[in-house]
């Protein structure tokens, strides 16, 4: 919108004050902090962590008209970080991504199931589990692209979780995977140890195997981990 505004086109129709300033009709303390954070998005690199808006105090409402004007509604929720393997997340409760990839875990599809154009090496992607027809996640955990499915890794420790990404599978857990197999007592140690295990061809949460749906999701605003 300030692009069209400034573009020279509509010079006629905007207006001006008595010493020939656009006049915009919100006042400068809801303009100030729009100008500061997209001058913050115009410096930020894919290095970077992408800049939060900070909303005025007391004026939410008359931020919300601000962000519809100019056509910022994507950017106006922060997605929500954690760190380590969550658990039973409500996908609506997910504010600031959304699910772009669903589809029957047992297909064991790794790196392909990551080729989404919103995805660069340095964006942050959530990732998990749920059961067929519901919206809950029963796994869930957070990754920098680059640091989660680079092929050979084997429980690469990144945002307090343990991935593992090679060319038959990519899972995470919150324990190393060699924990999983001592002794043959697959299901026994999983209880003891209170591993919480992700695979994108099973899905196993205290020796519970349900079917499931692998969900791929990104946030509606570039942001990195």
């Amino acid at each position: 919108m300030l692009a069209a505004m400034f573009s020279g086109r509509y010079e006629n129709n905007l207006d001006y004050d008595q010493d020939g300033n656009v006049y915009v009709c919100y006042p400068p303390s809801v303009m100030m902090p729009l100008m500061d954070w997209l001058t913050a998005c115009q410096d930020s690199t894919p290095q970077t962590q992408f800049p939060t808006i900070d909303i005025p105090k007391g004026q939410e409402h008359m931020w919300d008209g601000v962000v519809k004007f100019f056509g910022l509604e994507t950017f106006r929720e922060q997605p929500r970080m954690f760190s380590g393997v969550q658990t039973n997340l409500k996908i609506n409760d997910l504010k600031g991504w959304r699910v772009a990839l669903c589809k029957d875990g047992t297909e064991i599809t790794p790196m392909a199931d990551f080729n989404v154009p919103e995805i660069s090496q340095y964006s942050a992607v959530l990732v998990g589990a749920k059961k067929p027809g519901e919206d809950e996640l029963l796994l869930a955990a957070i990754g920098r692209f680059d640091a989660i499915a680079t092929d050979g890794n084997r429980n690469h420790q990144h945002n307090e979780v343990y991935w593992t990404c090679d060319s038959q599978r990519f899972c995470f857990s919150n324990r190393p995977l060699g924990l999983l197999h001592s002794g043959g007592q697959k299901n026994k140690v999983q209880v003891e140890s209170s591993i919480r295990l992700c695979a994108w061809s099973r899905c196993t949460i205290d020796c519970l195997g349900p079917e499931f749906e692998k969900v791929l999701m990104v946030p509606n605003q570039f942001i990195t981990c």
